[in-house]
């Protein structure tokens, strides 16, 4: 009795801090978004000739490791960090370690597995509510409709698919969308004295059309904190941004248009099952930049509930 009661406390003493945090993010993202305004006007009103997309080269250098949940959007994030270096990316088999000489800038992989082989991390969060049926959609392509998926896949799954897949691999999906978070965040911690540092960004506002060319900034200059690499000047982060992202008529319109539609659910237990994964994600932690997105989703969660009620 007194440990749930302590729980209790704990999440409740933890979630007015989450809240704070969120209201303090709230308000600085509209602060952002004014002092942007001028600048976009909306994605399709970017000067699109103020920058130019340049072929992804390979260049010696330490790379950085580009990870997220499968289904999380990571191809707009490699996409983006491309074309704001100019190198290439690289990713290689299961159970295999970074490929050598590292002449690319990013490491991709949804492995959890060669932790601190590099220095620096880039995790991609995304609600596990769109993730895993992206993820769904994407075996659909590859397996029921046998497409080779190089780029962004752009199908979404009907229902007599989706059903039984979340049915048969939720639980599965959800553990390795929490383990996803901790082994990352764990091993990169953003303490000076381990030399291991992170930055954690979310699919949600990276495919924004006011906060998306603010997020490509931020992901610029942790870009640009690694030796031998150099990106594009700040004034071209919304022309980028509308070329990659904000026109792509691929994996972020197909994302769109599945969050806008009624027939993609989960069952009340499975939304329970979500609300406590985030509640412990929340907990522990609750000290970190990147927690507010645990509130943010868990909005996303209650909306769901209501609507299947």
């Amino acid at each position: 009795t007194v440990f749930i009661v302590l729980f209790f406390v704990v999440f409740s003493a933890n979630d007015m801090r989450v809240a704070a945090a969120d209201k303090n993010i709230d308000a600085l993202t509209t602060q952002k978004q004014r002092r942007r305004t001028s600048i976009l006007r909306g994605a399709g009103n970017i000067d699109d000739t103020s920058c130019t997309l340049k072929r992804a080269t390979h260049q010696l250098v330490e790379p950085i490791h580009a990870v997220g949940y499968p289904g999380s959007g990571n191809l707009v994030l490699i996409s983006l960090v491309q074309a704001l270096t100019g190198m290439s990316a690289e990713g290689s088999d299961v159970g295999v370690p970074p490929p050598e000489p590292y002449n690319y800038i990013t490491y991709v992989s949804h492995e959890l597995a060669h932790a601190r082989t590099f220095s620096r991390l880039i995790l991609l969060l995304r609600n596990p509510l769109k993730a895993i049926p992206s993820l769904c959609n994407f075996h659909y392509e590859r397996v029921h409709l046998q497409k080779d998926l190089m780029g962004h896949h752009k199908v979404q799954a009907p229902m007599e698919f989706w059903i039984p897949f979340r049915d048969e691999r939720f639980d599965e999906e959800l553990t390795l969308w929490k383990n996803t978070v901790e082994y990352w965040v764990d091993a990169y911690d953003n303490k000076e004295e381990s030399g291991y540092y992170r930055l954690v960004i979310s699919f949600e506002s990276l495919v924004d059309q006011y906060v998306g060319p603010l997020e490509t900034t931020r992901l610029a200059r942790f870009l640009n904190e690694t030796h031998q690499v150099s990106t594009a000047p700040a004034e071209q982060m919304p022309c980028l941004w509308n070329k990659i992202v904000g026109q792509d008529d691929g994996q972020v319109r197909a994302s769109r248009r599945r969050e806008e539609g009624d027939d993609v659910m989960f069952t009340l237990e499975q939304l329970d099952k979500i609300t406590q994964v985030l509640k412990e994600l929340t907990i522990k932690y609750y000290e970190s930049e990147f927690v507010h997105w645990f509130y943010h989703y868990q909005k996303d969660v209650n909306k769901e509930r209501e609507r299947l009620l």
